[in-house]
């Protein structure tokens, strides 16, 4: 039964969600609490603990401020609903267990992203932001662009790092560059290739 949760969010079971995300699905994932919260660009409905849920919406915020200058399109008119797993068993077991970290569901009446932790690192962003640079690149006329342009756009702007009010593009991830210490060139290349999609 939906309700009031913390942080005058609203909460419900993770069967409602199910119906609401997706549509005619059955749920399987464990029975989390999932709440909603709300920011002027996002819609996010999460099993997310409350701490991390405003996190991840004001890195959001970061992120799509950052990426709009970056890209110079207008912002979306409509709040961007994106749905977030805190476990990726449960994503896995609504849409598939091979199934990328993140994907978007554009539709005339508003765009969606669903995301869980990475199957590699357990990070919520970059799948996140892969997908929503996507949506921001095609713009409210849903613009084609070349696919080299938009996949390597899409990958740049996925390890953008957020923290307060910095949004740094364009540079190594922090463990990458940690584990990246003595490796071989072939050693590089696999840790690597985990960021590159």
């Amino acid at each position: 039964m939906p309700g009031r949760g913390p942080l005058g969010t609203w909460c419900l079971r993770a069967a409602t969600l199910a119906a609401l995300c997706c549509g005619p699905v059955r749920a399987e994932p464990a029975d989390a609490a999932w709440c909603r919260y709300r920011s002027g660009a996002f819609d996010l409905v999460t099993s997310l603990e409350p701490a991390r849920a405003h996190d991840l919406l004001a890195q959001l915020e970061r992120f799509q401020q950052a990426a709009l200058t970056l890209l110079d399109v207008p912002a979306p008119t409509q709040r961007v609903r994106v749905t977030v797993f805190e476990e990726r068993a449960d994503f896995a077991a609504l849409f598939s267990p091979g199934r990328k970290d993140a994907f978007m569901q554009p539709a005339l009446d508003g765009h969606r992203l669903v995301g869980a932790p990475g199957a590699d690192d357990g990070r919520l962003e970059p799948g996140i932001f892969y997908e929503h640079a996507h949506l921001l690149q095609r713009g409210p006329q849903a613009q084609s662009l070349p696919l080299w342009y938009a996949e390597g756009v899409a990958g740049l702007l996925s390890n953008a790092q957020v923290a307060d009010d910095v949004v740094k593009i364009g540079a190594l991830p922090d463990d990458v560059l940690a584990a990246a210490a003595g490796l071989t060139p072939e050693g590089l290349s696999r840790l690597l290739s985990r960021y590159t999609r």
